[in-house]
């Protein structure tokens, strides 16, 4: 299993700080966070996985890019009845006037998001489905594998030969 979480997001840029700050608060009226890489980190996997590579990455974009992808976020929840809790109208008018200014701008990237990469496998010792230990049927047992007239009777699954 692959996860790719954002540990952190870095700007200097006002704009781009507003944007985000307002969408972590955004996120945390509804119980939720924007940077979750570090929780991740830190969860034990479930049994029967181990993890093989945990790693941050740093993944930065022209400002540009990231002004038209905010923007267009923007104008999908800007409108969202918990936006009243965390700003006002008048500031998400500012945010999305400086994101357009920032698309149009072209300056070289002035945000980094630092991503939590983690790859997690299947223990070798556990299995992912029962295995069928055949073992011969007990006397008198009938045959219930449709084995031919003569054939050796098997029985092949009971639950005591049934190991996970």
């Amino acid at each position: 299993m692959l996860l790719d979480e954002v540990e952190r997001i870095h700007t200097d840029d006002p704009v781009l700080r507003a944007y985000l700050d307002t969408v972590a608060e955004l996120l945390a009226v509804r119980g939720h966070r924007l940077e979750v890489g570090q929780l991740s980190e830190a969860l034990i996997g479930p049994a029967g996985l181990r993890r093989v590579d945990s790693r941050v990455v740093a993944l930065s974009l022209p400002a540009r890019l990231v002004g038209e992808m905010f923007g267009l976020n923007l104008t999908v929840w800007r409108d969202d009845p918990l936006v009243a809790e965390v700003t006002t109208p008048g500031i998400l008018d500012e945010i999305a006037a400086g994101l357009r200014a920032l698309a149009r701008a072209g300056e070289p990237a002035t945000i980094t998001w630092h991503l939590r990469q983690l790859a997690t496998e299947r223990s070798r010792q556990v299995e992912s489905r029962p295995v069928i230990t055949p073992r011969p049927a007990a006397s008198g047992a009938s045959v219930t594998n449709g084995a031919s007239p003569g054939a050796e009777p098997w029985v092949w699954a009971t639950w005591d030969t049934l190991r996970w």
